[in-house]
């Protein structure tokens, strides 16, 4: 069974909107766990990891569209060899390839086996709302797991649709690059 991790915020009309389209691309795919409250990115994530039921887990964020009905084959796909798999998103472009992209970043749209939550845990709260899924990666890939990105998916991708409201002045994101840059060194 997969479980989607959808965490969001319910600042305005407009970003419900945007969650429940979000949530109408997966609701028929497997076990969907909406964290909706007032916490960090990474508190609510978290919290779905707690109750996810799901052999693979996908993390998404909430203003996401799906434009490719086989999105979720190329995102689940490739986790038969490898252990981590995101898939590109438009802000990327809009042009896919037939490739994957070993040690890939990842962060709007990223599945993963269940042992790699079972060895390495939660999301670190202590980013909040940016470069928790960076650390995470670090975390999977010193723990020996593979990660990959296939570029053969796609999926639309508003990006910063929640925060634009919420932190227009892109503070939290300095925060979270400095963190990680205090604690891993370079975010590149």
């Amino acid at each position: 069974m997969i479980s989607f991790i959808i965490p969001c915020y319910w600042h305005s009309k407009k970003l419900l909107d945007m969650t429940s389209e979000c949530i109408g691309g997966v609701w028929d795919k497997g076990e969907v766990l909406v964290i909706a409250d007032k916490q960090s990115y990474a508190k609510n994530v978290n919290k779905g990891f707690k109750i996810a039921r799901g052999d693979i887990i996908v993390v998404l964020n909430n203003d996401l569209k799906f434009i490719d009905p086989y999105w979720l084959h190329h995102l689940t796909e490739p986790l038969k060899e490898y252990d981590i798999c995101s898939i590109r998103t438009t802000e990327e472009g809009w042009e896919t390839r037939d490739e994957l992209e070993e040690d890939a970043k990842f962060g709007s749209i990223w599945a993963f086996r269940r042992e790699v939550y079972d060895e390495i845990g939660d999301l670190d709260e202590s980013f909040g709302n940016y470069f928790e899924d960076l650390d995470f990666h670090k975390r999977a890939t010193d723990a020996g797991f593979r990660v990959v990105k296939n570029h053969n998916g796609l999926v639309e991708h508003l990006g910063k649709a929640t925060f634009k409201e919420i932190d227009p002045k892109d503070k939290q994101y300095q925060r979270g690059m400095e963190l990680f840059e205090k604690k891993w060194g370079s975010v590149w």
